[in-house]
């Protein structure tokens, strides 16, 4: 408790003189700059900017205060350059870079050969009466373990000890490689958690093991061990490893300081070549995360589970809006949650704000009306703004805003003491059972209340909200080859995506997993982001679609030479498709649907690809980000064991002379650290954040690069381990094998040890559903209306089928409808120069929001088809023949037919986007039968009845309301707007659906057809 307060009085005092810093360096730059007695413009900026700096220096005395300070004034000078308009380069910031500690210091290289000393005249006592010592044999073990398998951190031998004192939990797996390993758990606070236990996080590390460890761990196994006294604590390990090299002051005097010396025997074993980056990792400066124990296993295993996701939306889209049986809640009735929403929510989906905007709309609501809470947490949104973007204010919205107003709105911020807000904010820290989300939760809520702190006067908090420890979870994890391979042919049986959104998810799947980029920055690519060349350089920087997560993210990356031969053909097979389609060369690479401008929508595919690869995989922390982790895994093998990663082909699938390419490519023939080409590539600004969050397989590269070691034993050696007797030892001499005894007995010591068989946990069984044809092709109403007007231009219909890989069959039957609908079933309200103005397709709606009901509309009929075929192709009919050119709606003189229509058009579009237009429907004789027909809807008079006009039967037309009506209305001045994208959705799914030659229409009075039996004569 003592040194709990020691720490928040320390960083209180702290927080005290910065802000006295703060405070000064504002002072300076206002007297000089801001205040009115000098005005500064772009002439004399320079020139008191040297003042400002000088009156710092002459200030402060630290050069640490100093650096504060002047950063300080550099916010002030940019916010005061961009409010005067001046066009001034602004100051750079005051960045210290320390250098890197060095390893091979002149106490480390002191340690490290003495210790290289005892490790040779310790491996040279091992002997039969040696290892009958169960203190002997226990040292051995460990110094094996340390020496020969590479595993120089003190947590791990700590953690192996423990395995070895419980022989019951010591489990060896291996690979199919013949790589034999056991998983240890430690808990440390310097490292982050990678696996998930029976639903807490845990920090596992898989150690493989070397030949001459596993041959020590056998003998452990058959006796002695029971007879060792127990180590519980690191000295008492050291002390036994160490013995009479004690009062040695020049020997490791810690086992955290014998660790890191052995790390040099390691590099020195004959055959074995460890890179720095290696050897630091083996010693723990430098941490990386090993695969969780499933993960491996499936590797190894390679076992697949069948997958039934047939569907690519996560839920179907609610047609019809459900009645909450709750109460409402005040805080969605609250004008400000609404306004503060809109404010942070960017305006089109096409175009990013800029900070320049929010913090307008912000300052906008600001001067509004609000309470003390609702004032506060608008304030708070300005001030984040000066260090985030907009994207990450709208994450805070929804993180803290809801959560916030629903204990603060009501209330006196005020007159709350302490104890009211540590209440409130340990109640709204619960409500989250992440540890993780709690911490960021205290973290916003602390920021909040130090805001207060400031402008309402309300007491301070005494202590921290949230009080512990919290470790970062490293989601490690990598998907196989046959794991990706079943997810390509997964793809092809969703049943909501045409065959052209299947190529395109295919294609970002195919460069996420071999390419490494964050689902971000692939969504945002546009057609000239990819160079037209051999290798095919993908220019990943910021753009109207998304900004670039740092700096370092704005790089190139090759593309084709990553993917395998059949990958190059269908990736650039769709970017010529894509770059046909695409109108000008900015436009976006990937798009599913109708609206080639619109991005698609992260979070939909980042769910749908979760929910396969967990399937298919039976790991359930598999993402979409895990292409990244598993390319950034693949490429650290390449680089490390280029001759021997082509043998884990369920990780690497390339040649050796891909290999090799590969290389020359990202490294070039540079002679710099390659760890350093690898975070270019994958766009951080040093090698520590792949090797923190990306690098899996650090593990097996120390284990493979070690299984190498060509150590030379002597008979008496062999015969301590029982690998040999004397009769073989003597017919090994006798063959006269040029390599090292132990590698010729490698083979014996595996098939000789008995190894636990790893188990994958148990899933669920999964039921497969019937998925679409993998052949059936999919087509898109844009591409069918791109082919069919590119047809009458003049283009003939082989290229296009060619172009667009569509049967030439298919495109024939839609020229052949197309003609038929429009010169058969169409009304053409006006029939002048009608032979000059025929297109046989209607123009596609344009506005973003049409386009979006459109591909909801299709994703609920595709559904729908399934049970009411018949009835959806009736609606088609009618509703194509009962089209003008000149009008947007359908039309309907009966109010059986309308009911029928509506009743099933309900089936994909929400009612509240319909309208209905009533013409002379006051004075009809069946104006009751029309009002039950229409009931629900939305209402408008078309055609009034004249007072003197005789009685008729009357008519409707429905319109789709247009999305936009409202801003058009009140710029136009008109009374109503429809949209044409509900003919378009009909005419065009007629021109794919229907086949002319076998269709049946019913003939009404006047020998038209229609899709509907006569209604019956009303009296």
């Amino acid at each position: 408790m003592a040194s709990s307060i020691g720490t928040v009085a320390r960083k209180k005092a702290r927080n005290k003189q910065l802000d006295k810093i703060k405070t000064i360096a504002i002072q300076v730059f206002e007297e000089h700059i801001e205040s009115n007695q000098v005005k500064v413009d772009e002439s004399n900026f320079n020139q008191q900017w040297e003042i400002v700096t000088s009156r710092l220096a002459e200030i402060l005395g630290k050069l640490k205060d100093y650096k504060f300070a002047y950063n300080c004034v550099v916010n002030q000078a940019k916010r005061y350059i961009e409010n005067a308009g001046l066009k001034i380069d602004i100051p750079t910031y005051l960045v210290t870079q320390k250098a890197p500690r060095i390893l091979r210091t002149k106490q480390w290289l002191t340690r490290a050969w003495q210790f290289n000393k005892y490790y040779k005249s310790w491996f040279r006592r091992i002997s039969v009466s040696y290892l009958k010592d169960p203190e002997n044999l226990f040292c051995s073990l460990v110094m094996s373990f340390i020496c020969h398998s590479g595993h120089c951190k003190e947590e791990l031998v700590m953690g192996f000890v423990k395995l070895l004192l419980d022989k019951k939990k010591l489990a060896i797996n291996q690979t199919k490689n013949n790589q034999p390993y056991i998983y240890l758990e430690f808990d440390k606070r310097s490292y982050q958690t990678n696996e998930t236990m029976s639903g807490l996080r845990i920090t596992s590390h898989c150690c493989y093991l070397s030949p001459l460890t596993l041959s020590f761990i056998s003998l452990w196994l058959k006796g002695g061990s029971h007879k060792l006294a127990p180590k519980d604590s690191a000295r008492q390990v050291y002390l036994a490893l160490a013995k009479d090299q004690i009062r040695n002051q020049l020997f490791p005097q810690s086992l955290v300081q014998l660790c890191s010396a052995a790390s040099f025997v390691c590099e020195q074993q004959p055959a074995v070549y460890l890179s720095q980056a290696m050897v630091e990792y083996t010693i723990g400066r430098i941490k990386s995360y090993s695969l969780p124990s499933q993960n491996l296993i499936s590797l190894n295993e390679n076992i697949l589970s069948n997958c039934n996701i047939v569907k690519y939306k996560p839920t179907s889209i609610c047609i019809s809006k459900t009645l909450s049986t709750s109460p409402p809640s005040s805080l969605y009735n609250s004008n400000f949650y609404k306004e503060l929403k809109i404010a942070l929510l960017r305006g089109e989906p096409k175009k990013k704000e800029s900070k320049k905007e929010v913090l307008t709309k912000l300052k906008k609501l600001l001067k509004s009306d609000l309470n003390q809470a609702q004032h506060t947490l608008c304030q708070w949104f300005i001030n984040k703004l000066e260090f985030c973007r907009p994207s990450s204010l709208r994450t805070y919205h929804s993180t803290i805003s809801r959560r916030w107003l629903s204990w603060f709105e009501d209330k006196h911020l005020g007159q709350l003491e302490v104890d009211d807000f540590e209440h409130a904010y340990l109640e709204i820290i619960d409500q989250t059972k992440s540890s993780k989300r709690q911490f960021d939760i205290a973290n916003l809520l602390t920021q909040i209340h130090e805001l207060m702190v400031q402008k309402l006067n309300v007491p301070p908090l005494i202590e921290p909200i949230l009080t512990g420890t919290h470790k970062k979870h490293i989601s490690a994890g990598f998907i196989s080859e046959s794991v990706f391979k079943k997810l390509l042919e997964q793809l092809k049986c969703v049943h909501d995506l045409t065959t052209e959104d299947k190529q395109t998810l295919e294609v970002i799947y195919i460069i996420a997993y071999r390419c490494g980029l964050r689902i971000s920055e692939i969504l945002k690519l546009k057609l000239n982001n990819f160079e037209q060349s051999n290798i095919g350089w993908v220019e990943v920087r910021s753009n109207q679609f998304g900004n670039n997560k740092t700096s370092s993210a704005k790089r190139k990356v090759p593309l084709f030479p990553m993917l395998l031969p059949h990958e190059v053909q269908i990736v650039k097979e769709y970017l010529y498709s894509r770059r046909r389609k695409s109108k000008g060369k900015a436009g976006l690479a990937f798009s599913i649907g109708n609206d080639i401008n619109r991005p698609i929508d992260k979070f939909e595919l980042g769910d749908f690809t979760s929910k396969v690869l967990r399937q298919i995989s039976g790991l359930d922390w598999l993402t979409f980000h895990h292409f990244r982790h598993s390319c950034l895994s693949r490429l650290q093998l390449i680089f490390e064991l280029p001759d021997k990663c082509v043998n884990f082909v369920n990780i690497v699938p390339y040649s050796r002379e891909q290999i090799q390419n590969i290389r020359l490519i990202i490294n070039g023939k540079s002679i710099k650290n390659f760890y350093y080409a690898i975070s270019a590539f994958a766009g951080h600004s040093s090698p520590s954040e792949c090797f923190k969050s990306y690098f899996h397989l650090s593990d097996l590269i120390i284990g493979c690069k070690l299984q190498k070691a060509e150590i030379e034993l002597t008979k008496q050696q062999l015969m301590a381990l029982r690998l040999v007797s004397r009769r073989t030892y003597k017919q090994l001499v006798e063959a006269n094998k040029t390599e090292p005894l132990l590698l010729t007995l490698t083979d014996k010591i595996h098939s000789n040890e008995t190894f636990t068989k790893p188990r994958l946990m148990t899933t669920s069984k999964v039921e497969l559903i019937n998925s679409v044809e993998p052949n059936k092709q999919r087509v898109s109403l844009y591409t069918c209306y791109q082919i069919i007007n590119q047809v009458l231009s003049g283009r003939e219909i082989r290229p296009l089928a060619l172009e667009y890989t569509i049967s030439s069959v298919l495109i024939q039957k839609w020229l052949t409808n197309a003609e038929y609908i429009s010169n058969n079933l169409i009304h053409h309200s006006y029939r002048k120069n009608i032979e000059h103005t025929q297109t046989y397709v209607p123009s596609p709606p344009k506005s973003t929001k049409e386009l979006m009901y459109l591909e909801q509309w299709i994703t609920v009929f595709r559904q729908k088809y399934i049970c009411h075929a018949d009835s959806l192709k009736h609606v088609i009919l009618y509703a194509i023949r009962h089209t003008t050119k000149s009008s947007s709606g359908i039309n309907f003189s009966s109010p059986a037919e309308l009911s029928e229509f509506l009743k099933i058009i309900k089936l994909f579009i929400p009612k509240s986007h319909l309208r209905i237009i009533k013409f002379r429907i006051e004075k009809s004789v069946i104006n009751q039968e029309w009002i039950e027909a229409f009931k629900g809807f939305k209402t408008q008079v078309g055609i009034k009845s004249k007072a003197r006009g005789r009685s008729g039967i009357g008519s409707v037309r429905v319109e789709l309301i247009h999305p936009r009506e409202k801003s058009i209305k009140s710029n136009n001045k008109l009374t109503k707007f429809s949209s044409s994208a509900l003919k378009y959705f009909f005419h065009m799914a007629a021109i794919m659906m229907l086949n002319v030659s076998v269709q049946t229409f019913y003939e009404d009075e006047k020998g038209q057809m229609s899709m509907f039996k006569p209604a019956k004569k009303h009296r």
